[in-house]
């Protein structure tokens, strides 16, 4: 077992990750796969006539089977994916022409004050494309290069979380105009209770992953830290913050707070520590320093979640549609 374990941490250890063009390539997959799915549904199926099964079945070929082969058997070929879901889209307003569908009155249009179907897809995506990666990693059928890089690099997995904080930051209290309705007090017993079954979840798998000694990447979060701990500690910070500040500086605070970290980590000595440790021998001493990674990632993360706030802000707006 302990060789085992051994050989899959250095599997998934030691990753530089990839371009931003190619991960741009991967993600713009499911976007695409939605555009496809819609306009199929529109323009060659009947909408209030479709059973579920072939609702189910389009959503498998459009949705999960390309974003599936392109994190596992044609990664080296996303664009061709990408241009054959362009190309079906195109074939099926082509046949929709055809048929003479195109009265707008008799297709299902959203409203755009009722029904935020952006987010419901973004929400969608983030899910999906996280039980791939993860299904996906611990096999040679996943590219190295779209692992969790190690120190510094841009992997496809290191998006994970922050796709995580953004769908939850745009449909927050915040994002939808409830913050300032509620008393503070009670803003704060509600994000504690909020946060009790999150860090429950954080202790289980903590304490699983170390009573069955299962293999774990300690440069992602740390020695006993993981991404539960970092969605409470963001849950709870976000709501501290916001009883101080405007909901409407959501934008300008997380740019500062961007700022800042950068500054520390570039000038300050700050991506130093968090890569060797306090000792600079990448050595753990200490409950902080064996955490530091999770930790000092807070900041970075509440950035994020501001700026997924300002987006919920804007999706939120009330509009009137002439």
């Amino acid at each position: 077992m302990s060789d085992f374990k051994h050989e899959h941490e250095a599997f998934l250890a030691g990753h530089n990750g990839t371009s931003f063009l190619e991960i741009g390539a991967l993600t713009s997959i499911p976007c695409i796969g939605c555009f496809s799915r819609e306009i199929i549904l529109i323009f060659m199926l009947d909408l209030d006539g479709i059973s579920k099964r072939r609702r189910f079945l389009l959503d498998f070929l459009t949705l999960v089977m390309p974003s599936a082969i392109a994190a596992t058997l044609m990664s080296n070929h996303i664009v061709y994916i990408c241009a054959f879901l362009l190309a079906v889209s195109l074939l099926a307003y082509w046949i929709g022409l055809k048929r003479n569908v195109m009265d707008l009155h008799s297709l299902h249009m959203a409203n755009l004050s009722e029904q935020k179907l952006c987010i419901v897809w973004y929400r969608s995506i983030v899910n999906l494309m996280t039980a791939i990666a993860i299904l996906a990693v611990d096999f040679p059928i996943f590219p190295r290069r779209l692992a969790k890089s190690e120190t510094y690099g841009f992997g496809g997995m290191d998006n994970g979380v922050g796709f995580f904080v953004i769908a939850n930051a745009i449909v927050s209290p915040e994002a939808r105009g409830k913050h300032c309705q509620i008393p503070v007090f009670i803003q704060l017993k509600h994000s504690f209770k909020g946060c009790i079954p999150i860090m429950l979840l954080g202790f289980v798998r903590l304490i699983a992953v170390k009573g069955t000694d299962y293999h774990e990447h300690v440069t992602e979060y740390g020695v006993h830290w993981n991404f539960f701990f970092t969605l409470a500690a963001l849950r709870l910070m976000s709501t501290l913050l916001y009883c101080l500040i405007c909901v409407d500086q959501s934008m300008l605070i997380g740019l500062a707070i961007t700022v800042l970290q950068q500054l520390l980590l570039s000038l300050c000595g700050l991506s130093n520590y968090i890569i060797n440790g306090s000792e600079g021998t990448g050595s753990r001493v200490g409950i902080f320093d064996a955490n530091r990674e999770g930790i000092l990632s807070i900041p970075g993360y509440l950035a994020i979640y501001l700026f997924g706030v300002a987006i919920g802000q804007f999706f939120f707006e009330k509009r009137f549609v002439f």
